[in-house]
């Protein structure tokens, strides 16, 4: 049997994915580097759901997640984020 948690976005119980807030093909540019620390790229990230997860990735370019949406309060002051998550929260 499969363990549902709370996703950090939708508030639904699911499986979660571990969605790095800092994309991991971002890991070794340049400009990310200089701002965060390995550490930081790799571990700061948020518990959601795959249904969210498929969304943002869909919805952001890497570099815009990295740069302008690296904290779950970022993604939640998002329109479209907001939009979506009030459409998840309503899927069973």
């Amino acid at each position: 049997m499969t363990d549902l948690k709370t996703c950090e976005l939708c508030s639904r119980q699911l499986p979660l994915t571990f969605h790095h807030l800092i994309p991991k093909s971002c890991h070794t540019n340049k400009w990310f580097k200089k701002h965060y620390t390995a550490f930081e790229m790799k571990h700061n990230g948020i518990n959601i759901c795959r249904s969210c997860h498929n969304y943002i990735h869909k919805r952001f370019t890497e570099k815009q997640l990295g740069r302008d949406l690296n904290t779950l309060e970022a993604l939640l002051q998002q329109p479209e984020m907001v939009k979506y998550i009030q459409w998840a929260k309503k899927q069973h």
